[in-house]
């Protein structure tokens, strides 16, 4: 799966994301900027407060680690993980 459809799955699943957010994320898959797209996904989730599943998380982390990012990006969600 091309890395911008797994980003937009990744999103798919966060029903609580505000529009905005969505929509400044999928500009940025548009524009094929992965990368830019997770951190900002990952922002956004930190900000807001928005709880996620493990299942979510792991997405996350996978993609990531694939694309080569700090993976202290990811290591900041742990707290959002729905216990």
């Amino acid at each position: 799966m091309e890395m911008g459809q797994r980003i937009l799955k990744i999103i798919d699943l966060i029903s609580e994301l505000p529009a905005r957010d969505r929509n400044s994320l999928n500009e940025l898959l548009e524009h094929d900027e992965w990368g830019v797209a997770l951190e900002t996904l990952c922002g956004a989730l930190c900000e807001e407060k928005i709880d996620i599943t493990r299942t979510i998380f792991e997405e996350i982390k996978a993609a990531g680690v694939e694309m080569e990012l700090e993976s202290s990006l990811w290591e900041s969600l742990e707290f959002l993980i729905a216990k």
